[in-house]
């Protein structure tokens, strides 16, 4: 039983990597709209959580404005809606959403995000959650979002995108995550999303080193 326990608890230690999703820098169609360039997104997650960071290609400390959105479809399947609370003047690309995450950086003292779901007819406010936004002067957002809030479990693989856009009207998303080229011409036209990415909730050290003494124990019992 000793070769299940080293697996164990190797397998241990790679549940507390994070994953980073690079995107291009300068796809966006005006040079001077850095603080809407997304360089990358970071995600990991424990038992209870989905930690996020979003690293932007400017100071937003500096710029102050800007919204930025994450979409989230659960499971890949025909479910979901391909519209979005929020009125962005958005294309998903054929994807339907199941959550929709909609944060702004630029309001004090607090920065908030917005979790929607959908509930089979319409879109639901379900919480509005903080956001740290104590290292935007190097252009990170880190978002802590409850892996229930998301509807996601360990060991689910879900995919999702990453948009910044603006916060009059009903603007594109200026940058998304799923495109390594400009994913709008302008101000006025939609943006059309590439495909989506996926992230896997990886079961944490403590519940891989628990299901490890499980099989020993069961081992154990068997002989």
């Amino acid at each position: 039983m000793k070769v299940v326990a080293m697996a164990v608890l190797a397998l241990a230690g790679a549940a507390q990597a994070s994953v980073t999703f690079n995107d291009t820098v300068g796809d966006v169609f005006d040079s001077g709209l850095t603080n809407m360039d997304i360089r990358s997104v970071t995600m990991s997650n424990d038992a209870a959580n989905l930690y996020i960071t979003l690293q932007i290609n400017a100071n937003l400390a500096a710029t102050n404005w800007g919204k930025y959105l994450i979409m989230i479809d659960r499971n890949g399947n025909a479910s979901g809606r391909g519209d979005n609370p929020w009125g962005r003047n958005i294309n998903t690309n054929g994807r339907l959403n199941d959550v929709y995450i909609g944060s702004w950086i630029d309001q004090e003292p607090d920065s908030f995000a917005q979790i929607w779901s959908d509930n089979g007819s319409n879109w639901n406010l379900d919480s509005t959650v903080g956001v740290d936004r104590s290292m935007t002067a190097i252009g990170e957002i880190k978002y802590t979002l409850s892996l229930a809030s998301l509807g996601v479990g360990l060991g689910d693989t879900f995919y999702f995108d990453v948009m910044s856009t603006g916060g009059v009207g009903n603007p594109p998303g200026v940058d998304h995550l799923s495109r390594s080229t400009q994913a709008t011409g302008g101000w006025g036209e939609t943006s059309v999303a590439g495909d989506y990415l996926a992230y896997t909730v990886v079961p944490t050290p403590g519940t891989l080193a628990l299901l490890g003494l499980g099989v020993v124990a069961a081992g154990r019992r068997r002989r």
